[in-house]
């Protein structure tokens, strides 16, 4: 009898010493990154049959036990992934918002400040100084957009960067979780779970999707873990790998690779994951950042700076330099970047130039070929563009040249200003390069008794002055009045809507003017020597019989009006959307600002997210202190009542004993 209550309590003492050991260890590991808390289970030993019943024999710890929520761990991931990758975009996104500045600093004060010094060219043409200032203006511009586009390639490097760290990181822990299914697998083998090992590959998964998010499966084999693409990383005991690659697409950036199980023989054919199919984790970020923000910023900056480029070297071309000379470009940039893709099989080599470089496209673009139609897609966003059935050919605003064959499947990458920035320069360094004096000039006869006043310029570098000037007569009748005596062989349009187009057959052919609405025309010809491309507005009302003289402005150093013709463009709307060059610039610079702004306010709302299910997630596998202590002191209060059972014990066995004495 003796001998039972010893074993009972004996088993009670174990019972309360592997709680206390256990107590002991959630205490120890309260600070351990992904530690569950543990507990004993007990259950009552097996019952010894006597003739006077089922004899007690104690307690058994069956088992200790990680205080452990699957879907709740499921649901932590998931909700870590898409805070990593929302805490990568808007970190990056936010450096280059400090990069950019706001839209009256840096570049954006620089091109105002150009054009204040066109202004001044424009109030004093003929001085040397001024000149010269406007051109150091100029200068300290292109330097700006130079060292714009060195900014953007350093943080394409340094994304390139960080997506081959994150990639060696996710090789790591996919296999470190191949690692642990096959050891839990062994350690499991007697019946007992090996909680500490199950907690080490709980944290390396976590870490894993934080990176690359994806999908968890838990099977006989351990924990499987998937790309979101459907792609095995770990499977079992095996370990799948991905590589960071130079992009088949773009030279200049890394895209991600399946390479398939790590040591096979021979090893598996790569496979390339589209950047939109990584979405999740710090990998899914940085994917983001660079195709939905750093491609597209740089490739918007550098559409401002061709179209400022453009507009500026045409009106300078419209123009007479101090030297009398026709205006050459004051800026330079380069054209569209083109790469072919390295899987291509044809020998197409394909040459891009900008339809209109006043309105270049803001965008970066895969032109593909199915064996039938080559199609001009986004590659932000994935739409189509445009389309045609042959080359060369116009889409979406750029200008195509094929030569050779393109196979079917074959693309090219076409990065139509990203480049632009990188090539923007001063085509010039000497401030009488600037055509600051229209090459046409129209005034009033002297004789005039009317009120009307004339203003000339030109509308195309490709202008033509006569030398011989072009006298207009205005005769009041028929009502309400007509010109005559422009070129013949020419053809007038007056500017309205819709525009009216005459063409002058003899001298004499009258062209109408209503005195109370003045007209503006332009006098165009294809004549050689012809007057082509002038432009005439006349103002209120002249007297009949009075004339209009156009012709050539020669020698006329101290005309600023075509300097002051490239001043306006700072506040023209020829830019994409009818916006002016400033008010494009600001709305480059504000949609990275708020692309910024909304990531913030993302991020914080998913990272609450992950806070209000990790604090689910520790209520269940956290360790409370205060709980273990009240768990020590009970385990405590167990052990010295399984001792007091041992000692009466004891003490019934020596009362035997001394009665057999």
């Amino acid at each position: 009898m003796s001998n039972s209550l010893l074993n009972v309590g004996l088993s009670g003492l174990n019972a309360a010493m592997w709680g206390m050991t256990t107590t002991g260890q959630n205490i120890s590991n309260v600070n351990t990154p992904g530690y569950s808390r543990l507990r004993p289970v007990y259950q009552e030993s097996a019952s010894h049959y006597t003739s006077s019943g089922y004899l007690p024999q104690g307690v058994t710890t069956a088992t200790i036990q990680r205080s452990y929520s699957q879907f709740l761990n499921t649901e932590l991931n998931s909700a870590q992934a898409k805070s990593s990758s929302l805490t990568t975009y808007f970190a990056l996104v936010a450096e280059l918002n400090n990069l950019v500045g706001n839209p009256t600093g840096g570049i954006g004060s620089a091109i105002t400040g150009y054009f204040t010094g066109l202004q001044e060219v424009a109030n004093d043409p003929t001085s040397t100084a001024t000149r010269q200032s406007a051109i150091s203006k100029a200068q300290m511009l292109a330097d700006q957009l130079h060292a714009a586009g060195e900014q953007y390639d350093q943080l394409r490097a340094s994304t390139n960067t960080q997506i081959a760290g994150t990639v060696s990181d996710i090789n790591a822990y996919a296999k470190q979780i191949a690692q642990f299914n096959a050891e839990i697998a062994k350690a499991s083998a007697g019946g007992q779970p090996p909680n500490d090992l199950l907690d080490q590959r709980d944290l390396a998964v976590s870490r894993l999707t934080q990176l690359t998010g994806g999908q968890i499966v838990n099977s006989s084999d351990g924990v499987s873990v998937f790309m979101s693409g459907g792609q095995p990383l770990v499977v079992g005991s095996a370990s799948y790998e991905l590589g960071a690659v130079r992009s088949a697409a773009d030279p200049t950036e890394l895209s991600v690779a399946w390479l398939g199980r790590s040591g096979a023989n021979p090893a598996p054919t790569p496979v390339d994951l589209a950047d939109a199919s990584i979405r999740e984790g710090v990998l899914g970020g940085l994917l983001r950042y660079r195709r939905e923000t750093l491609d597209p910023a740089q490739a918007e900056l550098g559409a401002i700076a061709v179209s400022f480029a453009e507009q500026v070297n045409r009106q300078n071309a419209m123009g007479l330099d101090l030297n009398g000379r026709q205006g050459q470009n004051l800026f330079s940039f380069g054209n569209p970047t083109v790469y072919a893709n390295a899987k291509n099989t044809g020998n197409g080599a394909l040459s891009v130039t900008f339809g209109d470089a006043v309105k270049p496209p803001m965008g970066d673009y895969t032109l593909s070929f199915d064996g039938t139609t080559y199609a001009l897609t986004d590659r932000a966003t994935g739409n189509v563009v445009g389309t045609s059935n042959s080359l060369p050919a116009t889409i979406g605003g750029l200008d195509f040249e094929l030569t050779g064959a393109m196979a079917a499947g074959d693309s090219f990458t076409v990065l139509p200003a990203r480049g632009a920035l990188n090539s923007f320069g001063l085509a010039i360094t000497d401030g009488s390069a600037i055509a600051a004096a229209s090459p046409v000039q129209g005034s009033g006869a002297t004789s005039n008794t009317g009120t009307a006043k004339i203003s000339t310029g030109v509308s195309d570098p490709a202008f033509s002055v006569p030398a011989t000037p072009t006298t207009l007569t205005f005769a009041a009748t028929p009502a309400p009045g007509q010109l005559t005596g422009f070129p013949v062989g020419s053809t007038v349009t007056i500017d309205g809507k819709p525009p009216t187009t005459i063409t002058i057959t003899d001298p004499d052919t009258p062209v109408p003017y209503d005195p109370a609405k003045g007209a503006s025309m332009t006098i165009t010809s294809t004549d050689p020597g012809g007057m082509n491309a002038v432009t005439v507005q006349l103002t209120g009302k002249p007297a009949d019989g009075d004339s209009f003289v156009i012709g050539r402005n020669d020698g006329a150093t101290r005309d600023g009006s075509n300097a002051q013709a490239i001043s306006n463009l700072l506040t023209g709307h020829a830019y994409h959307g009818g916006q002016t060059l400033t008010s494009a610039f600001g709305k480059y610079v504000n949609h990275i600002g708020n692309t910024a702004n909304e990531l913030k306010a993302a991020a914080v709302a998913q990272n609450a997210t992950v806070n209000q299910i990790s604090a689910a997630q520790q209520s269940v596998a956290g360790v409370n202190m205060n709980e273990e202590a009240a768990n020590l002191k009970y385990y405590q209060q167990l052990y010295q009542a399984n001792s007091k059972v041992i000692q009466a014990a004891s003490e019934m066995f020596d009362t035997v004993l001394a009665i057999l004495r």
